[in-house]
């Protein structure tokens, strides 16, 4: 398993496919495993190697083996067209007596990555299953009444500590997105208290006036639909009504992350 680690050999599907196959098997019988588990081998090799890459390239001072490093990772320069691409390339310049900035090239690497994101959701996008809902106000609403718009679905509770962090935060990224006529982004908070009274009292405690539509589920159905196993649990679906980005518990870490994942989301509404 060594050789799978080392930055020097590229990072192809093969490799990747003959690392996980060597986790999943014994002696040249399968073990027996859950599909989850076995998808998450390759991921997980994939996360462990490029680790080892980025130590290789930190551990290095010259742009020219940071170039060839960025290339193994199995990242290819995108098109001169790009600005995230030229930004890239001022940094990954070939010039063995320049010596490499590791906080400028640590941050090309993550425009590099934003790029790629989107490509990488969508790859593994799941379809939603669809669902009826009640609000708060008494209105009946479907899921699929939002095909054609980027959709956040949110799970609390007002009980829960990061829902507490991370409800304030979607209010405001709600407003921001939404600032003209149209609206680009829809949030349906489910709530799983349980007791409305806890629910009215902690959306009345809050600084701002919610501007989504919040959901009760009193029969806990709509957690099971969606294997919700943490809270809050959040689900970032796209126009095409397919899950793209999943989220469990919130931190203050998750806002950049969120932001990014929503623009890569819209950013494809707006070329389609």
């Amino acid at each position: 398993m060594a050789r799978f680690l080392q930055p020097r050999s590229p990072l192809c599907p093969t490799t990747i496919r003959t690392a996980s196959k060597a986790f999943i098997t014994k002696r040249g019988r399968s073990i027996h495993t859950t599909k989850a588990a076995a998808a998450a081998i390759p991921i997980a090799i994939r996360t462990i190697w490029m680790a080892a890459s980025v130590h290789w390239i930190t551990s290095r001072s010259s742009c020219l083996r940071a170039f060839n490093a960025t290339k193994r990772c199995g990242r290819t320069i995108p098109k001169k067209s790009k600005p995230e691409a030229n930004y890239l390339r001022q940094f990954l310049t070939i010039n063995k007596e320049k010596k490499m900035n590791i906080k400028k090239l640590a941050c090309a690497c993550f425009c590099l990555a934003l790029m790629s994101a989107g490509a990488l959701a969508k790859e593994n996008a799941v379809e939603t299953t669809d669902f009826q809902g009640v609000t708060i106000a008494g209105e009946e609403i479907n899921l699929s009444d939002y095909r054609g718009k980027v959709v956040i679905v949110d799970f609390w509770a007002s009980w829960c500590g990061p829902c507490k962090r991370e409800f304030p935060f979607l209010v405001q990224l709600y407003k921001k997105v939404n600032k003209g006529e149209r609206q680009y982004l829809e949030i349906l908070a489910i709530n799983l208290d349980g007791q409305p009274e806890m629910m009215k009292k902690f959306l009345t405690d809050l600084d701002d006036e919610v501007p989504f539509p919040i959901l009760t589920d009193p029969e806990g159905k709509l957690p099971k639909k969606y294997k919700v196993e943490a809270m809050p649990t959040t689900l970032f679906i796209d126009r095409e009504g397919k899950i793209r980005f999943r989220h469990k518990g919130f931190e203050k870490d998750h806002m950049q992350t969120y932001i990014s994942e929503l623009m890569a989301l819209l950013k494809e509404d707006v070329q389609k």
